[in-house]
């Protein structure tokens, strides 16, 4: 297989900003966006670039999260999204051949990274259903105990998010994780 690069042109326009990275680095950087790397983003700087700059209604359009969306905002660097009752914080990217999306819950210490090599709007299908997903699923073990919210979230993890079944020419595998 080829390895593919992005094109130089992408790296000419001063306003823009990119990052190459990998999904471990972004994994590291919505850590340290959920507060625990005060070395590298202290509490008063994830407030900066996160407080809500601009509001933005177009995004309250976009397919595929219009359904989930009721307010939408630019902060820096992040758009700031209303998703049912939680505030998510969010950022896409997409240059030829690859997409990719970041986004977190600092309410609920969780987020998200998803890199493509292919400019595929399955990554919204995918971001929308773990976002809703995970959202509902905590809503609804909020008012039950410690134990049944364990539960909740093994059952939850076993059957929709953690099961994944590849598909590779004749070979079947299916690949499950369990709490």
């Amino acid at each position: 297989m080829a390895f593919r690069t992005v094109n130089e042109s992408y790296y000419r326009f001063a306003p823009a900003a990119g990052v190459n990275a990998s999904a471990i680095d972004l994994g590291y950087w919505l850590i340290a966006q959920l507060g625990y790397n005060p070395d590298v983003l202290n509490e008063d700087q994830l407030k900066q670039i996160t407080s809500k700059r601009v509001r933005t209604v177009r995004d309250l359009r976009r397919r595929l999260w219009r359904e989930h969306i009721t307010d939408a905002h630019y902060a820096l660097g992040w758009r700031v999204y209303q998703f049912g009752q939680e505030q998510l914080v969010y950022h896409g990217g997409w240059v030829q051949g690859f997409r990719a999306e970041l986004a977190y819950s600092k309410e609920r210490e969780l987020g998200l990274v998803i890199l493509l090599n292919a400019e595929s709007n399955v990554v919204a299908e995918l971001s929308t259903y773990f976002w809703s997903t995970m959202f509902t699923a905590m809503q609804d073990t909020r008012q039950s105990s410690p134990v049944s919210r364990l539960q909740a979230t093994c059952n939850l993890r076993q059957q929709r998010l953690l099961s994944a079944d590849i598909n590779q020419s004749k070979n079947h595998t299916v690949s499950r994780a369990y709490c």
